[in-house]
């Protein structure tokens, strides 16, 4: 099984296009597609919706998750004062998603 894993962050415009490239060539073949907080937002205009969005939700800005919630895509929501960071609850979450081989 193939899972991708968005988080967010900035894009450095001298490398936007070599990413967005391997950005969609991925997508392409993911069976799991998992957003990390704000990471949602690399996805919205993408044409793919992720299966699940996870973290405290404080960077993803209102009208991305209203888009996701809209589009009926589960929002697993953690506390703020989590002891774990966003991409670590996402690697988690892949985790109990994935079926043991």
């Amino acid at each position: 099984m193939n899972c991708i894993i968005i988080a967010g962050g900035r894009l450095d415009a001298s490398r936007t296009r070599t990413w967005y490239h391997r950005f969609y060539s991925l997508l392409k073949t993911a069976d799991l597609i998992i957003a990390a907080d704000s990471g949602a937002r690399h996805l919205k205009g993408s044409g793919y919706l992720p299966h699940v969005i996870v973290g405290d939700m404080d960077s993803i800005d209102p009208d991305t998750l209203e888009f996701f919630q809209t589009n009926n895509v589960l929002i697993q929501s953690h506390p703020r004062r989590k002891t774990r960071p966003t991409w670590n609850c996402a690697w988690l979450t892949q985790k109990s998603m994935v079926p043991n081989k």
